[in-house]
């Protein structure tokens, strides 16, 4: 039989992923999975926060609900640039990344 060069079936590099596990650096593709489980679940609960308090905040004033609408229509963005970010990092050096 011959190796067709699949770079995934070599020892060494099954050694070097099982390090790396074991150093406690996360897999790129884990950390995109988990970036996008809690994205969806961040922004599912923040929408529903702003609504709920949207509910309260509307009959107050007219004023009121817009600098509310203003806050919260960009308050969301600090958090998923975070999460993007890290979900993108390169591994660190000294890991196995580079």
């Amino acid at each position: 039989m011959t190796q067709r060069g699949n770079a995934h079936s070599s020892p060494e590099v099954l050694v070097e992923v099982t390090e790396v596990a074991k150093d406690g650096a996360q897999p790129a593709g884990t950390r995109k999975a988990t970036a996008l489980v809690v994205g969806l679940v961040g922004a599912l609960g923040y929408i529903w926060l702003a609504v709920t308090v949207a509910d309260w905040v509307v009959p107050l004033h007219w004023s009121i609900g817009l600098v509310y609408f203003g806050v919260v229509g960009v308050a969301w963005a600090w958090p998923a640039a975070r999460l993007l970010r890290w979900a993108f990092a390169a591994p660190a050096k000294g890991r196995g990344g580079g």
